[in-house]
């Protein structure tokens, strides 16, 4: 059930269910199955003055979805998720854009991975490689925690969230609807409950990395920054992104510069 305006507040209602399956590996809770029965409730503000190309206005969101035993559910959490987006014409034909975002997991139990955040991708922190910023928890091969931990570790997700992006977008050849953007984007995500005892020491293992990236429990680490430019064209077929990013707190793993191409508007 939907109850829209054109501008304005939008309260929205949804559920759904979802099914995943993951082998029974080592930090057995996090990886376990389960379906995912649960509510969403959605409240938005849009004052754009353009859906498709904004050169103004303040678009911003609260969503809570909530996860339980009574509808039907085996994991259990309440994930909320906000972001707040402005966009401001800077100077001529130069449209400055903001996208701030954040989430929060809380649960009465520990929150699979399949439902946890992940950043890094052309959709959150650019220029690092999809789902990969975040905590790692050092995995041992074929699920025998007797055996070694693997070096990067694995991503686990967080229960905590926060992210955003900054870019200028400004017209590169007009008349076919090409443009251009330059964009810096940061954040991170951390877990804050989960993989602790009661004693709120961390159980999860820890990866042996040297690149100080969230340990498995608490705030930790640095925040990931990128900066890069891109290439849009509002062709037939939707909105092309082409985008290079290049990493500012690079990792091992990570390349100087990564190209990521989509279809879809930024923000």
């Amino acid at each position: 059930v939907k109850i829209s305006q054109p501008r304005g507040s939008l309260l929205g209602v949804g559920g759904g269910q979802l099914a995943n399956t993951f082998s029974n590996i080592f930090i057995a809770d996090a990886f376990r199955d389960g379906i995912t029965s649960s509510l969403r409730l959605t409240i938005n503000w849009d004052s754009r003055d353009n859906r498709l190309s904004t050169t103004g206005g303040i678009f911003a969101n609260y969503a809570v979805q909530i996860a339980d035993q009574y509808l039907g559910s085996d994991n259990t959490f309440i994930r909320q998720t906000a972001f707040a987006r402005f966009y401001q014409r800077a100077f001529g034909p130069v449209i400055f854009k903001v996208n701030m975002e954040m989430g929060l997991l809380t649960s009465r139990r520990k929150v699979p991975v399949f439902e946890r955040f992940y950043l890094g991708g052309i959709f959150t922190i650019r220029g690092y490689r999809l789902q990969s910023v975040g905590p790692h928890a050092g995995v041992a091969s074929a699920g025998d925690p007797n055996l070694p931990i693997v070096s990067q570790g694995r991503p686990i997700g967080g229960d905590l969230q926060a992210f955003y992006n900054i870019e200028f977008e400004f017209p590169l050849i007009e008349a076919v609807g090409i443009r251009a953007v330059i964009f810096t984007d940061g954040g991170n995500a951390w877990n804050l409950f989960d993989f602790k005892d009661q004693f709120g020491n961390c159980q999860a293992p820890v990866a042996p990395e040297a690149d100080r990236s969230p340990r498995p429990c608490g705030i930790n680490g640095f925040l990931r920054y990128s900066v890069g430019f891109g290439i849009r064209w509002f062709s037939p077929l939707g909105p092309l992104r082409f985008e290079w990013g290049i990493p500012i707190r690079r990792r091992p793993q990570d390349n100087p510069i990564r190209f990521e191409f989509t279809i879809g508007q930024s923000f």
